[in-house]
């Protein structure tokens, strides 16, 4: 039976054997369980589904799909991260595998490359106007671009600070690093 009003931030449906609250419509988490030895045991079998089985799942799912399809799955990343226990906690434990996992293909104007660890690509929102003719011209010059949909940026960006994002102020502090000329 699904809960109410339970967003994961997963793009997928999330089936496990919860225990939920009495109210039958939430999970038993983060209360005060201090006196009741039963239901911080049911909350620990709550935190152990979110915490760790959901993420190494969904992180296998991933790298199935990567390796299977050379791509970084970019439809499936987690889609939000919701700032409401316990989901938003599981998301963000699943987004940390699957960043320190090989998983990032980088596009060509041929083929993609790869697989990469996230601090080895470049992102690029693949809904810009310019993406195509960057993916282009970029891989040339070292560039390993990485296009992903603007929720998966907009994701990358909140748990990312150093996320190497292509912007003109990106491109140009790279090619005057590297004293590279376009023409």
């Amino acid at each position: 039976m699904p809960l109410p009003n339970s967003q994961t931030g997963y793009p997928v449906h999330i089936q496990a054997c919860f225990e939920i609250g009495t109210d039958r419509r939430s999970l038993i988490w983060g209360e005060d369980l201090s006196q009741d030895e039963r239901l911080k045991k049911k909350k620990m079998w709550n935190e152990i589904i979110l915490q760790h089985l959901i993420p190494e799942t969904y992180l296998t799912l991933m790298l199935y799909l990567v390796d299977k399809y050379q791509d970084s799955s970019k439809k499936l990343w987690p889609i939000k991260i919701s700032s409401a226990p316990p989901w938003g906690n599981s998301v963000r434990t699943t987004f940390n595998k699957i960043i320190n996992s090989k998983i990032f293909f980088a596009n060509t104007s041929t083929n993609s490359i790869g697989p990469y660890t996230f601090d080895k690509v470049q992102f690029i929102d693949s809904s810009s106007e310019n993406t195509q003719d960057l993916i282009e011209i970029l891989p040339k010059y070292g560039f390993n671009l990485v296009d992903v949909i603007s929720s998966t940026l907009a994701l990358l960006k909140e748990c990312l600070p150093n996320i190497h994002i292509i912007r003109p102020e990106y491109i140009r502090k790279n090619f005057n690093r590297d004293k590279v000329c376009l023409f």
